[in-house]
């Protein structure tokens, strides 16, 4: 095991293709520039709402780019997310 976290992936990819694609989904393709700064805006989203390490934030949302940039905003805080089934009731 390497011991990096995994947030260090995402800072990496920015920093060598931060304009490139990243991720598409049904609005437009996004950048790994817009990846990171919206893991980074929902990080600070969820700090302000009291999130800390180790604390678990559920998830539920279809598979889109807000889905993925939540699940790292929330790694980045070294919190757990918790995937929770859109589709359930």
């Amino acid at each position: 095991m390497s011991g990096r976290h995994l947030a260090s992936y995402l800072y990496d990819a920015a920093s060598l293709w931060g304009g490139r694609p990243a991720i598409a989904d049904a609005t437009r393709m996004h950048s790994y520039n817009d990846y990171l700064n919206e893991s980074l805006r929902i990080a600070a989203l969820l700090r302000r709402s009291g999130i800390e390490a180790g604390d678990r934030v559920c998830i539920s949302a279809p598979k889109s780019f807000s889905l993925y940039a939540s699940i790292y905003g929330t790694v980045m805080l070294n919190a757990c997310y918790v995937p929770i089934d859109y589709t359930i009731p």
